[in-house]
């Protein structure tokens, strides 16, 4: 059986918002399932058709549905793990050691997947034949 990590990430660095976050989380192939399954479910129900990006939120019409997605994930028992930037404090720092906004953005986008990933299997009893990411 496979165990599989999904990674996202929303805000960039230098798109002029406070925080930068970056999330993955994992589950095997029947987990996998029931989240889907589940959250088509929750889609169904609200209306929705297509899966939620934040960048919608401009109102609070469907906090409802984003809610009830959020309290069936958490429910399910899958790892996560998130990681929140302060883009100022980021910024600064790379000033400091003389990175660009572009070399900061490159180390971030190898070390922080590399942490939330290793976070998600260290502890895992790997029965599985494979790992997807």
């Amino acid at each position: 059986m496979s165990y599989s990590i999904f990674f996202d990430e929303s805000n960039k660095l230098d798109n002029e918002k406070t925080y930068s976050y970056y999330g993955a989380y994992g589950c095997d192939v029947i987990q996998q399932r029931e989240l889907v399954m589940g959250v088509n479910k929750i889609y169904s129900r609200f209306g929705k058709k297509s899966e939620f990006h934040f960048t919608e939120y401009k109102n609070d019409r469907n906090i409802n549905a984003a809610l009830s997605v959020l309290h069936f994930f958490i429910n399910l028992d899958i790892p996560i793990n998130l990681f929140i930037v302060n883009n100022e404090q980021a910024l600064t720092l790379a000033k400091k050691r003389n990175l660009s906004i572009k070399e900061l953005r490159k180390l971030f986008y190898v070390k922080i997947p590399e942490r939330l990933f290793y976070g998600l299997t260290r502890e895992q009893d790997f029965l599985h034949d494979k790992v997807n990411i």
